[in-house]
């Protein structure tokens, strides 16, 4: 029980503390899917940027 409650005012902190989050990515994955989903469920809204890759100075 101590374990949800812990979650639970996680959750609290992170939603009363971030208001606006600006992704940016090369690719939307599960990983990225699942991240903006969290932040859906606490009422953080979001940007979502895809970013490019430099194939010229690639390594």
């Amino acid at each position: 029980m101590d374990a949800i409650n812990n979650v639970m005012e996680k959750s609290s902190a992170i939603s009363k503390n971030l208001k606006m989050i600006d992704v940016q990515c090369e690719v939307v994955d599960d990983r990225v899917c699942n991240i903006l989903k969290l932040l859906g469920t606490l009422e953080v809204k979001f940007t979502i940027r895809r970013t490019k890759k430099n194939w010229l100075n690639a390594s």
